[in-house]
């Protein structure tokens, strides 16, 4: 690494706890004298623009998320409760339950299953996944503008002032890629461990819906093939009487509801297309982060603006693409002209 991209690593400085937090006149503080070119960049009003669009779509997303959640979580469990009282009602009982209990628990189910259907009603009519995606998009569009903006600016540089194409690289080294690439990595671990604890209650599920196949796996296999040691742990569930039958429908029905709780879960989180796709992205951002860096950064020592630039689109595609399909074209360019669709911040697919 040249000395000036040392000194230009040094006057933008180390990574911090917040510097996830999109805030360019913060940022402006806290790096060294030396990076004025870039301070005075940070301190734009233009910048500002920016940063609104930003802050609302990130607003907006957020309740959109909290909505979605809430109302899915709401419809998945409340499906699942009912379910579960009805498969509790099949179990054998030495005595009739109170009247009161009996006729309750029909109530119960029935209002848990309108508080599912209104709550999946809700999501289907408000669509508050479209409005988290769509905002998350413009949100995540808006800071990829801002790093554009910011490396694509000129300023003059001072009397002991380092130069600014280094200045701005670095920028955009601690402040984009190093936080995306932590942001990515920490994600993609937390969706791999839902996936993890997903397969254990999707296993519990399968050996409840098993317990209820028992009965006639046995009958096909006859007894001459069924181990001693099975047929006596489970001869009490597969006998004749009505007890045993109530207990393996329970089960199956217990089992059924909880496989429909997981597959709630899984579209609600996403977790097992997630886990992969952004474990992928940490990786690739990992690598950018090798020798493209080192190469892009004596790209900037030399004054090679244009590969420094192509060196922070290949960032940027990395960490666009899962919004990518959420961005209307006609939300950047109204007049959908050639000439500045051509420039808008839309990095294509990888």
């Amino acid at each position: 690494m040249s000395s000036v991209i040392e000194a230009a690593a040094a006057a933008v400085g180390k990574e911090g706890s917040a510097d996830w937090d999109l805030k360019p006149e913060t940022h402006a503080a806290l790096i060294a004298q030396e990076a004025g070119p870039l301070r005075r960049i940070l301190q734009r009003p233009a910048l500002q623009d920016i940063i609104a669009i930003y802050r609302e779509g990130d607003s907006n997303a957020k309740a959109g998320q909290n909505r979605y959640k809430r109302l899915a979580t709401t419809a998945a469990i409340s499906s699942f409760v009912a379910v579960l009282l009805g498969g509790l009602m099949l179990l054998p009982s030495d005595q009739a339950l109170p009247a009161i209990v009996a006729n309750a628990i029909p109530l119960i189910q029935f209002a848990l299953l309108a508080v599912s259907i209104g709550s999946s009603l809700s999501i289907a009519f408000a669509k508050p996944f479209e409005t988290w995606m769509r905002e998350r998009a413009k949100a995540e569009n808006a800071r990829i503008g801002l790093f554009k903006a910011v490396m694509a600016a000129d300023e003059p540089v001072h009397a002991g002032e380092l130069p600014l194409l280094p200045l701005q690289l670095e920028y955009f080294r601690r402040f984009q890629l190093d936080v995306q690439r932590s942001y990515y990595r920490g994600r993609g671990g937390q969706h791999a461990r839902a996936v993890t604890k997903a397969g254990i209650v999707r296993s519990a599920a399968l050996v409840l819906i098993g317990l209820a196949g028992l009965p006639l796996l046995f009958s096909l296999l006859g007894p001459e093939h069924t181990p001693a040691a099975f047929t006596d742990l489970l001869s009490g569930l597969s006998g004749e009487g009505e007890a045993s039958q109530r207990i393996l429908l329970c089960s199956s029905v217990i089992g059924g509801g909880l496989q429909g709780l997981l597959a709630s879960y899984s579209l609600l989180s996403q977790s097992e297309r997630n886990a992969s796709r952004y474990l992928d992205t940490a990786r690739n951002l990992e690598d950018l982060s090798a020798r493209p860096l080192e190469d892009a950064r004596a790209a900037a020592a030399s004054g090679n603006r244009e590969l420094v630039l192509a060196f922070v689109a290949l960032v940027h595609e990395q960490i666009s693409s899962e919004h990518r399909e959420w961005i209307a074209l006609r939300s950047l360019v109204p007049d959908l002209a050639l000439g500045k669709l051509k420039v808008a911040s839309l990095p294509q697919l990888g």
